[in-house]
């Protein structure tokens, strides 16, 4: 008769309802993960992990072991191809970091990071609170709020950044592009000039396994200024 019970069944034990599937506890494994997320990325500050097999791994170490495959196997056939089953993958990523969210608000890592690009992608105040209620992103207070952080820390972070930079002596490689709009819809006169809109954007980049390369002044050639 144990053949022809089903795969996943719901069971009450001690008063409370357990999803099992496969042979995967996944409230309790759940509950662990969740826990797990919160100390790694919200106490500890590290990197939100997407990468599935890094993902997968991070939930074996934490007591979950079943939950990634368990989730993978429910929406993965035979039939798919290797593509689909690696963005089956990244799915279940997002899927798991979603249920974290049910559980907690505070694991929100995901829902932050979709939400700031929901912003930069121009949509409005009413799709983000639209999305976090499908659970896809946080509150449209907690994106404004995470905007507002990220401006105000922004010149502090450069400057900790160059200094920690120079003090290693990392090699550091800047890209400058500067940009420069003199047309307009009028000429200039002698008492209004044309309006000039101009940018300049600069990404800079630290390899932090290149020594900087030091530079002698005697070795500094000044021809140039002859000419």
């Amino acid at each position: 008769m144990a053949s022809q019970m089903p795969r996943a069944i719901l069971y009450s034990r001690w008063h409370t309802h357990v999803f099992i599937f496969l042979g995967c506890d996944i409230k309790r494994e759940l509950e662990l993960l969740k826990n797990a997320l919160h100390q790694k990325l919200n106490v500890a500050q590290s990197p939100t992990i997407y990468d599935p097999g890094e993902f997968q791994q991070f939930c074996v170490t934490v007591g979950a072991p079943t939950l990634f495959n368990a989730l993978l196997s429910a929406v993965t056939s035979e039939r798919q191809s290797e593509r689909r089953i690696t963005v089956n993958k990244k799915r279940i990523v997002s899927v798991i970091y979603t249920l974290c969210f049910c559980l907690s608000q505070q694991c929100n890592n995901l829902q932050v990071d979709h939400g700031l690009y929901l912003h930069s992608s121009r949509i409005n105040q009413e799709g983000i609170d639209t999305q976090h209620q499908m659970g896809n992103t946080c509150t449209r207070r907690t994106v404004n709020n995470v905007l507002d952080s990220l401006a105000n820390n922004h010149n502090r972070q450069l400057e900790d950044f160059i200094t920690t930079a120079m003090e290693n002596e990392w090699l550091l490689v800047l890209i400058i592009d500067d940009y420069t709009n003199i047309h307009t819809f009028r000429r200039p006169t002698g008492n209004n000039p044309s309006q000039a809109n101009n940018m300049c954007t600069i990404v800079i980049k630290a390899f932090r396994n290149i020594n900087a390369v030091e530079i002698h002044k005697t070795s500094i050639n000044y021809t140039f200024l002859k000419d």
